[in-house]
């Protein structure tokens, strides 16, 4: 489903890198970032067209990364 939901792929890849860098007690990387704004960006554009476009790969995207904020909140960088 990831290959095929670009805001999936694109969380996917931020959730990846933010554990690897909680692992290296470091913050996340640009690149990262990037993919997080993509990710956001492309459920924007779902939930704002015409017809409000809710998927499960959707609600996943969100909860993903509501879910890697609680992590980054626990683990405070230094």
């Amino acid at each position: 489903m990831a290959f095929s939901e670009p805001a999936l792929l694109h969380a996917i890849i931020f959730c990846a890198d933010i554990v690897n860098s909680i692992k290296q007690n470091v913050r996340e990387s640009p690149v990262a970032v990037i993919h997080l704004r993509q990710a956001i960006a492309i459920i924007n554009e779902r939930l704002q067209g015409p017809v409000i476009s809710v998927t499960d790969a959707t609600i996943v995207v969100v909860c993903a990364l509501a879910q890697t904020e609680v992590g980054d909140n626990l683990c405070s960088f230094s």
